[in-house]
């Protein structure tokens, strides 16, 4: 029987280096270089290491002789900066698609990680439908409450019990409709309350009620 590889970890770098100044954006790029350059972990970059420490080189001389270079060394540093920028970029979105990586590896690199949020998204409360009543021929209102926060609301109606059909959906708890409805039929409704994903609340107490 084969061994299933384990997942890779979900890494994320940071592109906050295109917004640093020239001498920290010199240090992260000479940082990256040093992190990279005979890394094994990264042995087929898209851009090569003396290719990027190329560009790192032109983007130092560039930035020195701005001040006093006129026009044309303007132009020669924001060219350089860009294509820096860009070979960054590159490798960046290079290790994050690195086949096993993980975090550890990936700060080798010395590229700035993001941190995963740790906030877990938790099950809403179960909603309290508070009321039902007849909006138009064919659609009921619906009034309710719920003690927590939530992404969805859903309503399912029912004529036995037994038997259910989504209904409706909403994002808040204003202007909920049912449509749809046979008048004259009596429906049993829930709800319940979702906070994305499969995290949803337990189906809220039935209410019934007569569609006209």
């Amino acid at each position: 029987m084969e061994n299933t590889p384990l997942p890779a970890e979900v890494v994320q770098i940071s592109r906050a280096f295109a917004r640093l100044a020239t001498g920290p954006l010199s240090d992260f790029a000479g940082g990256v270089y040093d992190g990279m350059n005979g890394n094994l972990a990264f042995a087929t970059p898209p851009v090569s290491m003396p290719i990027f420490q190329a560009a790192l080189l032109l983007f130092t001389k560039t930035s020195g002789t701005v001040k006093n270079g006129g026009h044309a060394a303007v132009e020669a540093k924001t060219a350089a900066h860009k294509d820096l920028v860009l070979k960054l970029r590159a490798l960046a979105l290079y290790i994050e698609e690195l086949l096993g990586i993980t975090a550890a590896i990936a700060a080798t690199s010395n590229f700035k990680l993001l941190t995963p949020s740790t906030h877990t998204p938790t099950v809403p409360a179960v909603p309290v439908i508070t009321g039902l009543f007849n909006l138009a021929s064919t659609k009921l209102g619906v009034t309710a409450t719920c003690a927590s926060k939530f992404k969805l609301l859903e309503f399912r109606i029912s004529v036995d019990g037994k038997t259910w059909v989504l209904c409706a959906t909403s994002t808040s708890l204003r202007n909920i409709v049912l449509p749809d409805l046979l008048p004259g039929t009596v429906y049993i409704v829930q709800g319940r309350a979702g906070n994305g994903g499969k995290l949803f609340s337990e189906w809220s107490d039935p209410v019934s009620h007569m569609s006209t």
